[in-house]
Parts: structure tokens; sequence; C-alpha cells
């Protein structure tokens, strides 16, 4: 089931039911006079179903209708499969009335809203409210620093999460998905005492190469890894990686990587040339980074011997290479990714991929910037197959029609919906 209340939604499905309850900061008595009742009839028609609740209430002004409806989803908590909370803090501590086992919840994804004046500390008892949820896998907590350390169920086996100490994870062993923030200060000589031994994550994301000093992943295959922050020295982030995939002594198969240092020869020849395992290499658009490094490199079939999948910017030097690049890579390469481009310049970079396009080869052409909003997209999206889905039915879309614009939503619309049934079968 599913509805929108102040907006409410309700949406019946035969097993489950969805709630959505959205509160903006206009006309709140209005809200509030048709959002309980509603709320009250939907919690009845779904029976004992589960349900999945997403609940955001962020307006700056009167909360009363948010305060009225969040005790009425904290009643029914127990037959809660999924939790999306973008709440304010005095929500938040409201919450604490969960008690007793939450026995159905699967997935936790749940943002914080306060001003950094108004962060401290929160009780233990908020901050371990979600800790007797015996199905509890997924958890993603947005905009929880300098709030504390959340106490989440030792069994989870996805966490996205800022980590006041990164040494905190070791009792998280289940981990096979982990999106780390963290307060870290970058110092060259510093090394942990200990590493953080995590032995099933296979997948990582973190927002500085700093947090792999603290790290040994031995089964990690995919790490994403992006840089908001001054970190100017190329060989210092080398030396960082270079160190942790020893010490891990992992095979990596996909890096992701929205950092500088990725054009950098240094990187290229000191770095890439121990994970000859790859298979997927995403490097994002730089402005002011001088890209023919990679690109030579590219050419050669001994660097990255068995890549599959590549995602590389848009630029000047790309074209002429390109064509050399996809002949030469064609007996493995399956996917290539061209973005940072305006959507002015799609068709025509189309048409001029269309005379270097081998048979079967998708090659798609999309709009990404390399900001804050970008890096932040990736955290706590653990949907890590749904790309290269996208990929092949764009692919499968281009020879239907001339027109380009429309393929790439209707891609993703039968990506998503593949990538969810894969699940319920």
């Amino acid at each position: 089931m599913c509805a929108h209340l102040g907006e409410t939604s309700f949406y019946p499905t035969p097993s489950s039911g969805r709630i959505v309850l959205r509160f903006w900061a206009c006309q709140p008595n209005e809200t509030l006079r048709h959002t309980v009742p509603a709320l009250q009839a939907m919690l009845l028609r779904s029976g004992q179903h589960p349900l999945d609740i997403a609940f955001a209430a962020v307006c700056s002004g009167n909360e009363d209708a948010a305060i009225k409806a969040l005790p009425m989803i904290i009643k029914e908590s127990y037959r809660c499969r999924s939790m999306d909370l973008h709440i304010s803090l005095t929500l938040l501590k409201q919450s604490k009335a969960v008690r007793g086992k939450i026995p159905c919840l699967e997935s936790l994804n749940m943002t914080i809203a306060a001003l950094r004046s108004d962060r401290e500390e929160l009780p233990s008892d908020v901050r371990s409210m979600f800790i007797d949820a015996p199905r509890l896998r997924k958890v993603t907590l947005h905009d929880v620093f300098d709030l504390g350390d959340f106490s989440i169920p030792l069994h989870i086996t996805h966490l996205a999460s800022f980590m006041r100490k990164v040494s905190n994870l070791e009792a998280y062993q289940s981990l096979v998905e982990c999106h780390l923030i963290a307060k870290t200060q970058p110092d060259p000589n510093f090394y942990p005492l200990h590493s953080v031994y995590l032995p099933n994550v296979r997948r990582l994301f973190v927002l500085s190469p700093d947090l792999l000093v603290y790290l040994c992943l031995p089964s990690l295959e995919d790490v994403n890894i992006s840089c908001l922050g001054d970190m100017s020295d190329t060989r210092a982030i080398v030396l960082t990686m270079n160190e942790f995939v020893c010490r891990s002594r992992c095979t990596l198969v996909s890096l992701v990587l929205d950092h500088p240092v990725a054009f950098h020869q240094v990187f290229i020849t000191s770095c890439v040339l121990l994970m000859d395992s790859l298979i997927s290499l995403d490097v994002t658009p730089c402005r002011n980074v001088e890209v023919g490094f990679l690109i030579d490199a590219l050419v050669s079939p001994e660097f990255l011997p068995r890549l599959q999948h590549v995602s590389l910017p848009e630029f000047d030097l790309l074209w002429d290479p390109l064509p050399t690049m996809l002949r030469i890579r064609s007996q493995y390469l399956r996917t290539v990714k061209i973005y940072g481009i305006t959507p002015y310049d799609i068709d025509r970079s189309n048409q001029r991929l269309a005379l270097l396009w081998p048979s079967g080869l998708p090659i798609v052409v999309s709009v990404e910037q390399s900001d804050f909003w970008h890096v932040i997209s990736y955290f706590g999206n653990f949907e890590c197959f749904f790309f290269f889905l996208t990929l092949y039915f764009y692919a499968a879309t281009r020879n239907l029609c001339t027109e380009t614009w429309w393929r790439l939503p209707v891609a993703c619309l039968v990506a998503k919906v593949l990538y969810i049934g894969m699940f319920i079968l």
C-alpha cells in the first residue's frame, strides 16, 4: 500500500504496505487536520502486514503535524520492514520511544537535519533505539557527525555512516559492504598500531584515501575512493593505496577514483600496475588536470589487460587515441562510458562515436559533474550491479530509434526493475 500525507502516500501490495509521509513548513495546521486521521486509516487498512515507512519532516517552523504522526509510526515499529527517516533532532529524541525488539526491520536509512551549533552527543537511549533488530542488515546514517556513535546490531551486512573512531568497525565482522566518512587528520607519518580487519567486506566507499591506512580487507573486490579535501600530495596517496593493497592481499575487480591522482603518471606507473585483476575502471573528470598519461596508458594492452568496463571524462585528447584503444581492447572490452560534457554536446558526441562504435559494444555518453553532490550520491547506495544493467539496456535500445534522449531513462527503468526482480525471485 502507499500514500502521501502532507504529502502522504499509501501503496498497497499483496503482502506489505508502504507509507510515505512528507511534512512541509507551509500550512502546518491544515496538514495536521488531514494527516492523523488518514494515517490511522492507512495503518488499520494494512492489517498486520510488514510496513515500509518513509518519514520526512524537516520543516523549520511548526512541527506539530510530524510530532503527532511519529508516535503512530513508532507504535507500529514492531512490523516495520524498512524505515527511511529524514527528521530533526527534536523528532529523533522523541523516537527513543521505540522499545523492545523490532523483529521485522531489515533496512534503516536515517538522515538527521540539525545546525552544527545544535549538535552534541545524544543520550545513549537515543543512540541505541535500533539495537534490538534481529533481521536488520542494511544501515545508512546520514549527517550523524557530532551526535555520538549509534549502537547498531553487530550482525549487519551493509553499513554507511560517519565514524568518529574507525577502530569501532572491527566489531562488525559480518559486513560485506562499507561506506565510510570519518574525521581524519592527514599525516603521512601516521600508521595505526592495529589495522581494522574485516574479512568479509567486498565493497568499500571512502571519502578520503587516508581511511585506507586503518583498514585490512582481504576479500575486497570493489573500491570507490573520493576526496573532497586538500589531497595534493600525489605520491603520499599512491603510497597509501599500494600499502593498503599489499596489506590486505586483496584482488581488486572494480576501481572508482574521484581524484586528480588518477591522471598522474606516478599513479599509473606505480599503483595501478598492482591491480592487474581490474575489470572495471571509472575515473571522474577533474578540471585543469593533464589527462594524456591515462589515455596513453589505456591504449597499451599491457596496462590493465583484463579491463572490460571503462568510464572516462570527455576531453579533446580522448578522440584521437580512442579508436586505437577500442580496436586493441575489442577482445575483452564490454562497455565504455564517457561523461563530463554539457547536455548540448550529447547528440554531437554520439554522432562522433557512431563512426567508432564496434558492433555490440555499448558506449554511453552522459553528463556528470565532479562536485560534492556527485560524490555523496554514492554514499549509502548499495546497488553496485545496477550500473552495468543500465549500460546493457541502453546499448540494446540504440538500434530502435535515431533519437538518443530517451534511451538512458528507459534503460535505467528496465535495469531497476530487473535488479529488484533478482531479489524477489
